[in-house]
């Protein structure tokens, strides 16, 4: 998806509504692995089970299933930032 593309910035703006109201929203965490347990839960619990927009035959879950042969792999080394700020 281009930048510049007016018509499908909505659809981006909706998935971070959807996170902020239904993952953020009331949410406490201690620590950034604490954030992090909380994410991987909700991610495979209530975010993973909705229906997938695009085939409402299938979860969410079931269709990140079906194209995880295509992703790509991760580099051997973490990327390392040229600037960090604290």
């Amino acid at each position: 998806m281009a930048v510049a593309r007016g018509n499908e910035k909505g659809r981006v703006e909706r998935a971070i509504r959807y996170i902020r109201d239904a993952f953020f929203a009331g949410r406490e965490f201690t620590s950034l692995d604490d954030l992090n347990a909380q994410a991987d839960a909700w991610v495979s619990g209530p975010a993973g089970d909705r229906r997938c927009r695009e085939d409402e035959t299938l979860t969410v879950s079931a269709a990140f299933a079906q194209e995880r042969d295509r992703l790509l792999v991760l580099p051997p080394t973490a990327f390392r930032p040229t600037r960090s700020r604290r």
